[in-house]
């Protein structure tokens, strides 16, 4: 059995890989920080991404987004979003 590099493509015979280089096109060996003019985004896939930790559901009515912060312990909100809360409580409770 012939010893093969890890960085061997793992696709079939025949088929190529999605944005593989054309034939004839030049292949750089330095992996560019940007997106260069002869690639395009891979389509997306449908899936809804979920986050690995609960974020807060404070709607923003402004931005139309919800908060992307983590939940505090056994709350659905943040802690930024519940301090909020109860400095509006303490509020409302010094104006009446």
């Amino acid at each position: 059995m012939n010893r093969q590099p890890v960085f061997q493509s793992q696709v079939p015979a025949g088929c190529e890989m999605y944005n593989s280089p054309k034939i004839g096109q030049d292949v750089s060996a330095i992996m560019p920080n940007y997106i260069q003019s002869n690639t395009e985004p891979a389509p997306p896939t449908g899936v809804e991404y979920i986050p690995p930790v609960p974020t807060c559901t404070h709607w923003n009515e402004m931005k139309q987004e919800r908060c992307k912060a983590p939940q505090a312990k056994k709350t659905e909100f943040c802690i930024g979003h519940l301090n909020q809360q109860a400095k509006a409580a303490k509020a409302a409770e010094s104006k009446e």
